[in-house]
């Protein structure tokens, strides 16, 4: 059995090849590790939604609750000196917006106002000032914009495949349909959950290789990875709200835990096949969690604010 390293392992291999120091550490629970939580935003009664690194670690990115504005705000500065910038704002911002590849833009859904139907349309915007650029021409309702490699996608809907702003298919598939997941690769499909298990999301690693999906079972939410070339299972045990590091090496997760009234944020290492428990967070309860691109921090929300701890222990 392969043993922990300094190298990545290749998922096609990954599941049988998992360390027994990940079963050892499921098994057990979770390692509880201190770590300094700081605010980086407060959006005044307002609320904050949805954060997201930056490549360079330097910003996160943020909406309102009413999914009406989209900010970016500096991360490692007092919260009374961070510059906050207004990426875009109105109607139909949303809660879905990526960075894009080699440049300070993002890129975000919006509505098409002068379309029939008003079709959401992919946008990119400038970091630092509103220069709205559009980067899809359809004219049917979407779904994204996501980060799948160096490349931005979208789709139709959630059985539909992604494409990118070229025009090109990825070359494999996650479709969620009447709560059943599929996971095909090269026009084949590898995986399909078990009839009595009802999915209810899924995130994409940024390298394109893994899927992290949420089950609702009979002993609450669940978390499995499944490899997208082979379908290979590995089941993380209780989870939600799962979220990937941009290098695709750390997944981030939330495991509640009603008998104490608290939720724990949870971070897994693939490289060295360990799981640590960040916080055992006691005065928060966290939403959306979000590594940087390493995996050496973890932004999350709490009653509308958004707050940035270290992930330590590994």
């Amino acid at each position: 059995m392969r043993q922990p390293s300094q190298t990545r392992p290749n998922h096609a291999l990954w599941h049988p090849l998992v360390p027994v120091l990940t079963a050892l550490c499921l098994l057990a629970g979770a390692v509880k590790v201190e770590a300094e939580t700081t605010k980086i935003a407060d959006r005044a009664g307002r609320g904050c939604a949805a954060p997201a690194w930056s490549p360079d670690n330097r910003y996160v990115a943020y909406t309102t609750e009413d999914q009406d504005e989209l900010l970016l705000v500096e991360v490692n500065k007092d919260i009374k000196t961070k510059k906050l910038y207004e990426i875009a704002h109105g109607e139909g911002v949303g809660r879905r917006f990526v960075f894009m590849p080699g440049a300070d833009r993002m890129a975000l859904r919006r509505p098409a106002g002068a379309l029939p139907g008003s079709p959401d349309r992919i946008i990119s915007v400038s970091y630092f000032v509103y220069d709205p650029v559009m980067l899809t021409h359809n004219t049917t309702p979407i779904l994204g914009p996501y980060r799948i490699g160096d490349e931005v996608y979208y789709r139709a809907d959630l059985q539909a495949p992604f494409v990118n702003l070229h025009g090109t298919e990825w070359d494999s598939a996650v479709n969620l349909d009447d709560e059943r997941l599929t996971v095909s690769h090269a026009g084949r499909e590898v995986y399909q959950s078990a009839s009595d298990e009802k999915a209810e999301g899924f995130d994409i690693s940024p390298d394109g290789q893994l899927v992290a999906a949420v089950y609702e079972t009979s002993s609450g939410k669940q978390l499995r990875l499944i490899t997208i070339a082979t379908g290979q299972t590995f089941d993380l045990g209780s989870g939600r709200w799962p979220g990937w590091s941009a290098d695709s090496n750390r997944l981030v997760f939330i495991r509640d835990k009603p008998s104490v009234k608290y939720a724990e944020l949870v971070v897994y290492d693939l490289e060295l096949g360990q799981i640590r428990s960040i916080q055992g967070i006691n005065q928060f309860w966290p939403n959306e969690p979000a590594l940087n691109s390493n995996g050496t921090q973890v932004a999350f929300t709490h009653e509308g604010e958004v707050y940035v701890t270290d992930v330590t222990g590994f």
